[in-house]
Order: C-alpha cells, then structure tokens, then sequence
C-alpha cells in the first residue's frame, strides 16, 4: 500500500468512527503515545493516527496496528468495509494486554 492510499484509509477510518470509539482507541494507545498524557482524551482520530505515525507505530508498510486497534474496541464492521482483517497482527500486539 503506498503513502497517498494509506492516508486516504486512515482519513475514512477515521471518519467512521465514532467519539467514543475515538476515545477508546487513545486510551488503548496511551502507554505507546506515553509520555504525552493528552492522547487520553483525543476526540480526533486524525490527531491519534498521526501521534502513532510520528513515532512511526503506524505506517503503509506496518499497518497492523490499525487492524488490531479496531478489532480490540470491536469494530468489525470497519474491518471488512476496509479489507484490513487480514493485516490483523499475528505476532505480539502493541497494545499492552491490560488495557
């Protein structure tokens, strides 16, 4: 998946998502966004998705993050719509399993 295409995904991902879905997925990103407490309380999906490309978590090339955030918090209408079951990890997630 090239740059352009990965953030158009991550534009409508983001779209569709609602604010508590929003609000869930910054608080499950909080110990990988740490120290900056302020990712607890994102209301945008924008704002979270590129907190994780900055620390390069969530990149065209790693998209599994995505997958894994949205399957945790239940979104698996997303999933589909998007095609990204299969970028679902299969390794050790990066969410931290006490979240």
């Amino acid at each position: 998946m090239d740059l352009s295409n990965f953030q158009e995904l991550l534009l409508r991902v983001g779209q569709a998502l609602g604010r508590e879905q929003i609000r869930a997925l910054a608080f499950l990103c909080a110990d990988l966004l740490n120290p900056d407490p302020s990712t607890i309380s994102m209301e945008s999906a924008t704002d979270l998705f590129r907190g994780l490309m900055d620390r390069d978590l969530l990149t065209e090339d790693r998209p599994y993050l995505l997958a894994d955030l949205l399957s945790v918090v239940g979104c698996f209408r997303l999933l589909r719509q998007f095609g990204l079951y299969q970028m679902i990890s299969t390794t050790k997630s990066l969410i931290c399993p006490y979240r």
